[in-house]
Formats: C-alpha cells, structure tokens, sequence
C-alpha cells in the first residue's frame, strides 16, 4: 500500500490517538490554513509546550442517495462513494470553548479507513464541509436531517464550501485519513462550547462499482473512532 498522501506534512496520530493506526498509511488533507500570529508555521514565538486535546464524535452516520429515508446511525462503519449510488459520511463534534489566551495551532480531523472495494484501488478524492444542521444517528437520512418537516434543503445535506481536501492514493486500502481543519475550527471557536457538523463525501470521479470506502465509526472499533485533534499554545 502507498504511504504518501497529497499536500504537506505527515498525517500520523502519535499516542494511540482515535484515528491512528500503527504502521498504517497516513494520507494527509490539505484545507485553508491561516497561521497563528507571533511565528512560522503558526506557531507563536516561546511556545515551547504545545497542548493537544483530542475530541472524538458524539455521533455520527451516513446517508445514501438510493435510499433516502433510510438512516445508518447503528453501523459499525461510515460509507462513502460518489456517483449515482452517493453516499455521504455525517459526524456531530462539539468544538470546546476556547482557552483563555491560547492559540489554536492547527486542528486535524482523523478518520481511519478500514475498508476499500474498488478492485483496483484507484486515486480517489474526497472533501469535508460544515453542516448547516446538527447529525441524530436515529433519524438522520439523505431527505431530512431530523424527523418532522425537518427536511433538508437540497437532499443530501446543507451544507458550505469544502473546508479541506484529501486524496487516498493509489493502491491504498486501509490507513489514517486526515483533513486540515484549522481555519474553520478556529473561526468557529467562542467563550462556549460549539457544536461542529460535518460531511465528508467524495469531490472527484469515482471508480467503477462496486467502489465504497469504509470508515470506522464511533459503534465500531473503538480505537479509530473519527476524531478532532486540536493543538493549542497555552499562554
């Protein structure tokens, strides 16, 4: 399998963080970084301590355009794939209220894919975005992001530009995917506690079927549960 994934840095969670794998691929996002005043890199001038905090989904589910009422909230995995069988992985995160005087260095969402079935494994690309709606595993599905009149505005999800991308290389079946997040979670960070949506869905052409990629979720192995890990430079 390849290990080399697009856009710069490493992807590897170290510590046994959700997400990271030992001796798995890491294929590494790229998204809208914007640096931390005070140094290179986004990191302040006599940070000598960075702090890490890892915040693992409170829920989180797919939906599937040939079955738009249908939700997958108790799945042991989360199923993406483009094209006319879409379908979308959604996460609830709750972003924590921000540290009196720090700075948010960099923040990286981690998914771990456990499974590819496109035979040829083929280069695929995949984006992340911001919901305009929270995720309920119970009733979350590509019509409605909730029960009632609560349907979606555009099936599929509400939701905004792609706040990071990602590649998974060619010959990949299996590794730690990672999105760089930091722009959006610093400018969602407030005094509170903030709920933080996503979908992840596939941004570029996907491989003959069958073709999904599959991603650990919170109701599966509980050491690759899908994971925020934000990285801050305390006062």
């Amino acid at each position: 399998m390849s290990g080399v994934g697009a856009g710069a840095g490493t992807g590897a969670l170290e510590g046994g963080a959700p997400g990271a794998v030992a001796g798995a691929p890491s294929m590494v996002g790229t998204g809208g970084v914007v640096d931390a005043p005070g140094g290179a890199g986004g990191a302040p001038s006599g940070c000598l301590s960075p702090q890490g905090q890892v915040v693992t989904v409170a829920a989180d589910t797919w939906i599937e355009a040939v079955k738009p009422t249908t939700g997958h909230g108790n799945d042991k995995t989360l199923s993406v794939v483009g094209g006319a069988q879409e379908r979308r992985a959604l996460l609830q995160l709750t972003l924590p209220a921000a540290l009196p005087g720090a700075v948010l260095l960099k923040a990286t969402l981690a998914l771990q894919l456990q499974a590819n079935r496109d035979a040829g494994l083929a280069l695929r690309q995949l984006s992340v975005h911001r919901l305009e709606h929270t995720v309920d595993e119970s009733r979350t599905t590509w019509n409605a992001w909730a029960q009632g009149n609560r349907a979606w505005t555009k099936p599929g999800g509400d939701f905004g530009p792609p706040l990071a991308q990602a590649a998974i290389p060619a010959g990949t079946s299996g590794g730690t995917l990672t999105f760089d997040v930091t722009a959006a979670a610093r400018a969602a960070l407030s005094a509170q506690p903030v709920p933080f949506a996503l979908i992840i869905l596939e941004s570029g052409a996907p491989p003959p079927l069958p073709a999904e990629l599959a991603f650990a979720s919170r109701e599966g192995d509980a050491s690759a549960i899908p994971a925020l890990i934000l990285e801050y430079c305390e006062p």
